[in-house]
């Protein structure tokens, strides 16, 4: 049976050996074609602006301040006339 790449163990032992360095690869090159196919750079700045929105949170010590909460109101432009 095949292995699938999910199951992969990537590091190998504490020295390194065992790892699977050409299996990261190919997932790392493959993610990179996927995301240039189907990913606009705006996206990939939504996520990254997400990503460490989160990151942010997780490491504050006061996460629900730090979460955040939609209000509709916030989409509301105000146009200068």
């Amino acid at each position: 049976m095949a292995e699938d790449k999910a199951d992969v163990k990537f590091t190998g032992d504490h020295i390194g050996h065992g790892g699977h360095d050409e299996a990261a690869e190919t997932i790392a090159e493959e993610a990179m074609e996927w995301s240039r196919a189907y990913m606009s750079r705006e996206d990939m700045t939504a996520y990254a602006f997400r990503l460490y929105l989160e990151w942010g949170r997780l490491l504050s010590f006061d996460r629900a301040a730090a979460s955040f909460v939609y209000d509709p109101s916030m989409e509301e432009a105000t146009v200068p006339t």
